[in-house]
């Protein structure tokens, strides 16, 4: 994989919002535009899948968020297996947060809203989303901004608080206690 670049660069505000470069975006039998995305961490070559719904209707209104545009399932995070296990360890050394040797999960699935007024076309615009890991336990839940250009072949996961660092991996490993 040629052209790809370091997943984080140091910010001034210290948030570690990641940009990985999109090789490939296909839209499978489900309805489900899934993005291929990789990257460099300290060398290594670490990347993810995402998919997104292609259902989802715009989550902004008139400037007011659309109760109806929240979407169960609406992003899924998927691992590609080594790339994923990398990517998952490269986020938690970023977060400081210990794995305890967990691997990606195979399907990591998150509530999600567009940020957006504009008609949802993941193949041919730049989208900026909100994703919720585990809504259903207030202990492991986690918010997380996910920005994907496919136009300039960018998917970037945008931190929205440092306070949910460890839900984030929480959320997108798999533990053996799990």
């Amino acid at each position: 994989m040629a052209d790809l670049h370091e997943i984080y660069s140091p910010t001034d505000e210290g948030w570690f919002d990641i940009s990985l470069k999109i090789t490939s975006i296909e839209t499978d039998t489900h309805g489900m535009s899934v993005v291929m995305a990789y990257g460099l961490y300290n060398s290594q070559v670490v990347g993810v899948e995402v998919d997104f719904r292609n259902d989802m209707i715009p989550g902004l209104v008139d400037g007011h968020f659309d109760r109806d545009a929240f979407m169960q399932e609406g992003i899924v995070f998927c691992s590609l297996g080594k790339e994923s296990d990398l990517f998952l360890a490269a986020l938690a050394q970023l977060y400081k947060v210990d794995t305890h040797a967990c691997h990606f999960a195979r399907r990591a699935s998150t509530t999600a809203i567009p940020l957006e007024e504009k008609p949802i076309n993941i193949q041919a615009t730049d989208l900026k989303f909100k994703v919720f890991f585990n809504t259903d336990s207030a202990s492991k839940y986690a918010e997380l901004f996910v920005n994907v250009d496919v136009p300039n072949r960018v998917l970037e996961l945008a931190e929205k608080d440092e306070e949910y660092r460890r839900n984030i991996i929480v959320g997108l490993g798999e533990y053996p206690d799990k």
